[in-house]
């Protein structure tokens, strides 16, 4: 009998393409004050900035869920979560990280919370960009900084009385330092605060 020897094929192991376009989910717990009509201008805001929305995946418990009980269109869709086993932030982290090898370039998270910090460097450390979305009273600086150290974007909810209802403002880490630190910070010192804390 003659040794045969297998060669095998590395396509696995190598990087898959990343398609263009964007998903999104939604903390409703941390912005309850959003509505269907408000999910959608912020789709059709993202899909304007990063590509094709895939998805909005929108995390509500009981109480949010009357809110939503009307069917929705695509891209919007709705997830129900029982508080009583599971947080709404840990079911949030849990798809999204579940479905990172096969997401599009961009990762929305609409919420204010430091509790997706980790999900953002993950979203970062998958070659995707991570973006978060919240009201500018609502929103983490742990979270802010996290977004910004990792190439991410930061959008500011704005709330209007015009006929679109809702808009996105970039929020730029210098304007965010501003905030924070109350005062204008020298550009070499920008790359010392946005390092990772040790």
């Amino acid at each position: 009998m003659t040794g045969s020897t297998s060669t095998y094929s590395t396509t696995s192991q190598q990087t898959r393409p990343i398609f263009p376009g964007v998903v999104v989910y939604v903390d409703l717990e941390n912005v309850s004050w959003l509505t269907p009509k408000h999910l959608y201008r912020i789709a059709h805001q993202l899909s304007e900035r990063h590509g094709p929305v895939c998805y909005v995946r929108t995390y509500v418990n009981n109480a949010l869920l009357v809110r939503f009980a009307a069917p929705l269109e695509q891209p919007l869709q709705i997830v129900y979560v029982d508080t009583s086993s599971i947080t709404v932030d840990d079911a949030i982290t849990h798809d999204a990280m579940k479905a990172l090898p096969h997401s599009p370039q961009t990762v929305a998270v609409i919420t204010g919370d430091k509790d997706f910090t980790c999900l953002v460097e993950c979203i970062h450390l998958h070659r995707r960009t991570p973006v978060v979305i919240s009201n500018a009273g609502n929103i983490s600086n742990q979270l802010c900084k996290t977004a910004f150290r990792c190439q991410g974007v930061v959008y500011l909810l704005n709330r209007s009385r015009n006929r679109n209802g809702l808009t996105m403002t970039p929020y730029y880490y210098q304007t965010w330092l501003y905030v924070v630190t109350g005062r204008r910070l020298k550009a070499e010192w920008i790359q010392d605060w946005l390092a990772p804390s040790t």
